[in-house]
């Protein structure tokens, strides 16, 4: 709960309505974050209103497969595997993203012995095949 509502506030600042719509759609109170539809989405939006800093957004996220928290670990592979298949084709040159350097990092998660980690793991290297 405490979550949802600092995010919603984060987000407030933001000058876009289709991005307080979404969060005010996802964050309500009683309603169950669904996580892998919130990073989706998300990264969609990203996509749309910051498509030259998801070189950066993804790198970092990258960065979070070290973490020895779980959580964080499925979120951040959940959200570099949206992000590069939610990339048009035609926008892919564009993002600057490095699809050898992204898949090299997330097959090594492939091998840790978290279960919920190598899921995520194979889900975002599936949504990668147009690259």
């Amino acid at each position: 709960r405490a979550r949802k509502m600092a995010l919603k506030r984060l987000f407030a600042f933001l000058p876009w309505e289709e991005f307080a719509d979404f969060l005010n759609e996802s964050l309500e109170e009683d309603r169950q974050l669904n996580l892998r539809d919130f990073i989706n989405r998300l990264s969609m939006l990203l996509i749309t209103y910051f498509p030259e800093r998801l070189n950066y957004y993804v790198m970092t996220s990258i960065e979070y497969f070290k973490s020895d928290w779980v959580p964080l670990r499925v979120a951040a592979t959940a959200f570099v595997g949206f992000a590069m298949g939610n990339v048009p084709q035609d926008r892919q040159h564009a993002v600057g993203l490095n699809p050898a350097i992204i898949t090299s990092e997330l097959v090594k998660l492939l091998k840790v012995k978290e279960a919920d980690v190598r899921a995520m793991t194979a889900n975002g290297l599936a949504t990668m095949h147009n690259w």
